[in-house]
């Protein structure tokens, strides 16, 4: 049985928690709400207007565009819809490049792909083409990594139809 006591001192940690967060927006939701933000003014959106099919007010939609206030699942499905985009880009947007653990989700399946290949001569290959599709952090140049996929693509052969 929980005392009163104990009940106020858990309420009140609680509280703490909440408040700790309360005018600080998060990394992600930030990034969430730069995709949003991005999706609309391509679309030659105003807030307004976005806020007026959701039912929600523009500063509403300003607080989710700054992540200030947090989206649900819902709302964020809805937005999905209306702007035409598809949610997972929003969440891959909202996604953190270095986060850890998306890296080594994707590293585990590049592991079992590449394993699932028989022949070492095409996982040599498959190596080279992904070294040189890799765009070292200085270079932001579309030019030059269409050079090196066009030159990557020109490693892999046509496949042969098997006999």
């Amino acid at each position: 049985m929980v005392t009163k006591k104990e009940q106020r001192k858990r309420t009140e940690s609680g509280n703490a928690a909440v408040q700790r967060r309360k005018g600080r927006a998060e990394a992600t939701d930030v990034r969430l709400g730069r995709a949003i933000q991005a999706a609309r003014l391509d679309r030659g959106m105003t807030r307004r207007e976005l806020g007026q099919h959701l039912r929600v007010t523009s500063q509403q939609i300003q607080k989710y565009e700054e992540g200030t206030n947090r989206i649900t699942v819902t709302r964020l499905l809805q937005l999905a819809r209306f702007l035409d985009v598809p949610v997972g880009e929003f969440l891959d947007d909202a996604l953190e490049p270095t986060d850890v653990a998306v890296q080594a989700s994707e590293a585990g399946t590049w592991m079992r792909a590449l394993s699932a290949i028989d022949d070492a001569e095409a996982r040599r290959k498959l190596l080279d083409i992904a070294r040189m599709l890799a765009t070292p952090k200085d270079s932001a140049d579309s030019a030059t990594a269409r050079a090196r996929a066009d030159a990557a693509a020109r490693l892999v052969p046509a496949r042969q139809k098997k006999k």
